[in-house]
């Protein structure tokens, strides 16, 4: 991107932006972890984790010094139990020695014995009955939004997936964006195999900002995988869009302030078939050709992020160029045109005054959604092989091309805010950055 382009546009977020000091508040956490998402999601999403107990009101972090405190200190003995003394004239007995139940033995017997059951055999809990509620494929997961050989087991807290365009409202209180308890949303599975929630008063799910929606030209059914936060992050969660669908975008109250994230899948893939941790062989699920992203933030502003999936950039799957394209259409919004059209697809690049690079060098564009205003991310059919199918018009800015052309002028006419402009910039850049 060329720094003349660059300033521009940073003048036109300035303008159209002015309180450039909170704007980014939704971004913050999640920006600052981004690099998680390819780290550790995968692996976390295999590991065991034993069971914990249920949170004491005290602070974790106190709770944990005091903990510590405790193993330091010395204790000091006043007298020992019966068990431990003898008569000195009494000869001593044979020490006892605690017998291992053999592996053949029944849960019953084992649990006399005082040997806890192997993981496996932990309660399970199964995925509450519910309209909000989305069951989420898989040999082992039992509907939960988790990796499909994965069960939710007493002392875990498990995640939901949600019907398209709500959000999902549980999650273990007091936690944030800080492995391992970034893994902790959803519902906790208790030892007698019932799950609860972690807020009483909540429902399992609430809507989003409904500012958003995904419009398909493409002919055939393309989903949008929805990743899991708080979760593993794994992309499980589908939205098929076969018409218009509603996306699912947070607000800032939702956990940590983080964004909703989506892999999108080519033509012709299903959520069934492809919100899956996919591989180098097929371009589904994680490994699917673009993603994008779009969170509200506490002045009402919605931002919506497009661009390429490092993962498939940097992979041999490049080989095969996507047949699909993206464009942002809104009236009024600031950023566009912001898309991924045919032009695009040899070089890997988005069309957009305000585009930048992200985790891997992946390209991406951010646009802005005034408040009391909605957008909509459109896939076009097409891509590499010409022109994207409902992709052929421009993207819808203010009042058009003249409206754009009148924001420049007007951003020229406010050079004296060049502070807050490059500010704003600065805003786009980083408020993309961690939807990868």
């Amino acid at each position: 991107m060329k720094f003349s382009a660059a300033i521009a546009s940073a003048l036109v977020l300035g303008v159209a932006q002015p309180a450039v000091a909170e704007l980014h508040a939704g971004h913050r956490a999640a920006h600052q972890h981004y690099g998680k998402r390819h780290s550790h999601a995968a692996d976390a999403s295999l590991q065991e984790r034993q069971p914990e107990p249920v949170p004491e009101p005290a602070p974790l972090e106190n709770h944990a010094h005091q903990h510590l405190h405790d193993k330091r200190l010395p204790r000091k003995v006043e007298s020992l139990p019966a068990v431990f003394t003898r008569n000195p004239d009494t000869p001593a007995a044979a020490p006892i020695v605690p017998r291992k139940a053999p592996r053949s033995l029944p849960d019953d017997a084992l649990t006399a014995a005082g040997i806890p059951l192997d993981i496996s055999k932990r309660a399970v809990c199964e995925l509450p009955t519910h309209p909000d509620i989305v069951a989420v494929p898989g040999a082992s997961n039992g509907g939960w939004a988790m990796a499909p050989d994965v069960s939710c087991t007493a002392g875990s807290w498990c995640p939901i997936a949600c019907v398209s365009g709500k959000v999902m409202a549980q999650w273990k209180p007091d936690t944030t964006y800080v492995y391992p308890e970034s893994m902790d949303g959803g519902l906790y599975c208790g030892s007698d195999g019932t799950p609860s929630k972690g807020f009483d008063d909540q429902p399992y799910c609430v809507d989003g900002t409904g500012t958003i929606s995904a419009v398909n030209k493409c002919g055939d059914v393309v989903s949008f995988c929805q990743t899991v936060l708080p979760g593993d992050e794994g992309m499980y969660i589908p939205t098929d869009v076969t018409g218009t669908a509603t996306l699912a975008v947070p607000g800032p109250s939702y956990w940590d302030s983080t964004a909703a994230h989506y892999y999108i899948n080519p033509p012709g893939t299903s959520g069934t078939d492809g919100c899956v941790w996919g591989s180098s062989d097929k371009p589904i699920g994680n490994w699917a050709p673009y993603v994008a992203g779009a969170n509200t933030d506490s002045n009402g502003l919605t931002y919506i992020k497009l661009g390429w999936n490092p993962i498939w950039t940097g992979s041999s799957l490049t080989s095969n160029k996507p047949t699909f394209g993206l464009r942002v259409e809104c009236d009024g919004c600031n950023g566009l045109p912001c898309e991924i059209g045919a032009d695009n697809i040899d070089d890997f690049s988005v069309t957009s005054s305000e585009s930048a690079a992200g985790a891997g060098g992946a390209t991406f564009c951010v646009a802005t959604v005034p408040k009391g205003s909605s957008a909509q991310i459109v896939s076009g059919s097409g891509g590499a092989t010409g022109t994207a199918t409902g992709l052929t018009g421009t993207s819808t800015s203010q009042s058009g091309a003249s409206a754009s052309a009148s924001s420049k002028s007007e951003a020229v006419h406010h050079r004296t805010q060049g502070g807050a402009a490059i500010a704003g910039l600065i805003i786009a850049v980083v408020a993309g950055m961690w939807l990868y």
